[in-house]
């Protein structure tokens, strides 16, 4: 019964630990100059092009 009650458990922090690393590695690669430059300039470009949009559409 022990066993039964601490698989998961067992199973659940260890995919907690894989989770939480994965998520430090995205944070670390987000904070990044290089893309946080890359992001700022493609959502300035989607900006611009929904703004664009909406001015030439037709009503």
């Amino acid at each position: 019964m022990i066993i039964i009650g601490i698989t998961p458990v067992l199973i659940t922090f260890i995919w907690l630990f894989f989770y939480v690393n994965l998520i430090h590695y995205i944070r670390v690669w987000f904070n990044k100059p290089s893309f946080l430059s890359a992001f700022q300039r493609l959502t300035g470009f989607m900006l611009i092009t929904l703004g664009m949009k909406l001015a030439f559409e037709k009503r």
